[in-house]
């Protein structure tokens, strides 16, 4: 995106994060206190649904709840590199030894599921886009909401980002994740004329050298502490965020 990309605001957000749990822990990390009580969340799922989903889709489909209270009709993007890794893990177990595969295995394991669950969950009946993008995929999730964005200015996105680290056998893959498990829930709308807004924008990164932090955590400093710009490098893109008053 460049520097035309529309201004937006923040209309609500939710994050998780172990030991960061409620949205006083992560203002306070945003501005560097140590001292902070993580606490518990109060943001619960029907038990019915939370047995049917792993305990990162739980943490995703949370949030999305969550945000969706501020907006019941908003468009979704979802985003997540490895979706529920365990559910497709046991999948490929039961293959290996020839057992029958979990029904309920089998029909979450697909990228979309939990973003069809949260539509049935707050009872939205309204399109929804799926993606993965390898250690950017935070990052080029936020770009599609965007584009949403873009294209339907007078409704809201609701972006839901999440992931966990790779299970045991693909562990030796997980070398270019960072700050996981992480889930982060944004409604995203226009801004209104004379409000104070963001602005993002995206360019190829010609750096070798990867980042230590991680474009979602990048993002919420950013968007918690009030500063003036912020910027990702990816493994192929630079992404940076700025805010205007």
């Amino acid at each position: 995106m460049s520097n035309g990309a529309p201004a937006f605001a923040v209309e609500n957000w939710w994050a998780w994060a172990a030991g960061r749990e409620t949205r006083k822990s992560w203002q306070d990390w945003a501005i560097g206190r140590q001292d902070a009580v993580a606490g518990e969340s109060d943001n619960t799922l029907p038990a019915a649904l939370r047995r049917r989903i792993t305990p990162i889709g739980q943490r995703l489909l949370q949030a999305g709840a969550f945000c969706a209270r501020s907006e019941p009709e908003p468009l979704y993007v979802f985003a997540s590199r490895h979706g529920e890794m365990t559910r497709t893990l046991s999948i490929l177990t039961s293959l290996t030894g020839e057992n029958e595969v979990s029904p309920a295995d089998f029909s979450l394991a697909v990228h979309n599921a939990l973003v069809g669950l949260l539509s049935i969950h707050i009872q939205n009946t309204l399109g929804h886009t799926a993606l993965a993008s390898g250690p950017d995929t935070f990052a080029y999730g936020f770009m599609e909401a965007l584009a949403c964005l873009h294209e339907e200015p007078r409704r809201p996105v609701l972006y839901c980002y999440g992931d966990a680290p790779l299970p045991g056998p693909y562990a030796d893959f997980a070398h270019s994740d960072k700050g996981l498990p992480l889930v982060v829930a944004l409604v995203l709308r226009s801004a209104l004329p004379g409000e104070p807004h963001l602005r993002f924008n995206a360019g190829p990164c010609v750096s070798k050298t990867r980042a230590e932090t991680s474009a979602a955590e990048i993002f919420l400093r950013f968007l918690l502490d009030g500063g003036n710009r912020a910027r990702a490098v990816g493994e192929r893109m630079i992404w940076r965020w700025a805010r205007s008053q």
